[in-house]
């Protein structure tokens, strides 16, 4: 599957990682983070910019070849806390004061 053959906020963040940037995925719920994460994974299956899928809760990530990395999180008090991402993904409200410098997207 090519890039462009993928939903748009998951071609964002798949061009990015795959330039190497740190991409993190903000959804409203676990439940929704993990399905997200799941659809990515899927789509990205065989891929060979895929290094590896971490599928362990909480901790969901995908690592690209070139070093970049998409990382999942549910809002919550500490969804997020302490990440520094060159590409933040909204698909969920969050409080202004928690947006960090840099390039942001909303879904």
């Amino acid at each position: 599957m090519t890039t462009a053959e993928l939903p748009r906020l998951h071609r964002a963040a798949v061009d990015a990682a795959v330039q190497g940037e740190r991409v993190l995925y903000v959804l409203p719920s676990a439940r929704e983070c993990t399905e997200e994460f799941r659809a990515l994974a899927r789509e990205l299956d065989g891929s060979p910019c895929v290094e590896r899928v971490h599928l362990a809760n909480g901790n969901q990530r995908i690592v690209f070849t070139s070093g970049g990395v998409v990382y999942f999180t549910a809002t919550s008090r500490h969804g997020g806390r302490g990440f520094s991402p060159d590409l933040l993904i909204l698909c969920a409200p969050i409080g202004h004061a928690m947006i960090p410098a840099g390039r942001v997207l909303y879904g």
